[in-house]
C-alpha cells in the first residue's frame, strides 16, 4: 500500500508510470485472490476441511497440482454439520 501511495504522490512520475504502478498493484491483488481461491471457497462453504485446504494451498499451492488438488478438495467437501442447526427430533412418549 505504501508503494502505491508513493507512486501516486511522487512528482517525478508521469501518468503512464503511475498507471503502470496501479495496474501492477491490482494484478498482485488479483493474483493473491486467485491463489487463495480454494481457501475462500472452503471457508464460504463452511467445510470441515477448511484448515486442511488452507494448509495444502499455502504450502503446495504454488505447484499447479497442489492448487488444483486444494480446489477440488474445497469444492467437493461437504459442509460442517457440527455448526449447522439440526431440526428438533419429536420425542416419543415413554
Amino acid at each position: 500500500m505504501q508503494i502505491l501511495i508513493a507512486l501516486l504522490i511522487a512528482p517525478h512520475h508521469d501518468a503512464e508510470s503511475v498507471f503502470a504502478g496501479v495496474l501492477v498493484f491490482c494484478a498482485w491483488i488479483l493474483g493473491f485472490l486467485v491463489y487463495f481461491l480454494p481457501c475462500i471457497i472452503a471457508s464460504y462453504k463452511d467445510s470441515r476441511y477448511a484448515a486442511g485446504v488452507a494448509i495444502l494451498n499455502l504450502f503446495l499451492g504454488w505447484t499447479l497440482l497442489g492448487w488444483v488438488g486444494a480446489l477440488i478438495w474445497a469444492v467437493s467437501a461437504q459442509p460442517n454439520t457440527a455448526t449447522q442447526s439440526q431440526p428438533a427430533q419429536p420425542q416419543r412418549p415413554a
